[in-house]
């Protein structure tokens, strides 16, 4: 409990200091930076600092040069814990990603995230699913790429749930690249319905090239799933090698 104790403590004191320069960052760019990048930015260094001040956590970033490109994509990735988007700030790229509603009720950093422009879902009901749809759609014709859990919630075993569909149909009709992301650790950290952190454990996302929409625009969505799926559990297996 010693290390969940210290994560929450960092959160709460960073919390403090990082929203009213997020706050000054979103007011000074806002009218020139649409997009929001330089939010973007910030955000990405004040997640980036949690993992980075457990002395006992590593997090190894691999594919990187597959982030290169300026064009909006549909980016899909494993979800093994609640450090999986501080996590993905190592990434320091520029994405919106889909989270739970209530995480947005948060004071402080749910407040950088509705700066951010991210985007919300209440799961379970249709209503909310069809008006996260449009805002990802939106986002995408503004620019920005889009982050989703495509497994819809976290992995109880740190292997691959079944991919759910919506994703790649944002990417067909968009007509956008998929870019997969794969993490590993995390769930090992901190797993699902706990807590509790491991206070030494060694992390890391890898970044896969990006996967055209020309190589996937005429077949159907359930075979574009699976095939972005298996190839995410074949690097999966990469990583539990390389970290292990």
């Amino acid at each position: 409990m010693i290390t969940t104790v210290l994560l929450l403590t960092i959160m709460i004191t960073s919390s403090f200091i990082f929203f009213p320069i997020a706050l000054l960052v979103w007011a000074v760019t806002r009218p020139f930076d649409r997009r929001l990048r330089a939010l973007q930015w910030v955000t990405c260094m004040w997640g980036s600092l949690h993992t980075a001040a457990i002395p006992g956590w590593r997090v190894k970033v691999y594919g990187k040069e597959n982030l290169r490109g300026k064009d909006a994509r549909v980016i899909v990735c494993n979800h093994q814990s609640l450090l999986d988007i501080l996590v993905l700030c190592r990434l320091h790229h520029h994405f919106k990603f889909v989270s739970k509603a209530e995480i947005f009720k948060v004071p402080l950093i749910g407040w950088v995230m509705y700066l951010n422009r991210y985007i919300g879902i209440v799961r379970g009901t249709i209503k909310s699913m069809a008006k996260m749809m449009e805002d990802c759609a939106q986002t995408l014709q503004e620019g920005s790429s889009v982050l989703i859990f495509p497994e819809g919630t976290r992995s109880e075993d740190g292997n691959l749930k079944s991919f759910r569909t919506g994703a790649f149909s944002l990417a067909k009709d968009g007509g956008k690249a998929i870019l997969p992301v794969v993490i590993y650790g995390t769930g090992t950290v901190m797993g699902k319905n706990t807590l509790k952190m491991k206070a030494f454990h060694r992390m890391a996302v890898s970044v896969l090239p990006e996967i055209s929409y020309s190589s996937f625009g005429d077949q159907p969505l359930i075979k574009t799933a699976n095939m972005v799926q298996q190839m995410m559990a074949d690097e999966l297996d990469v990583l539990k090698n390389k970290m292990s």
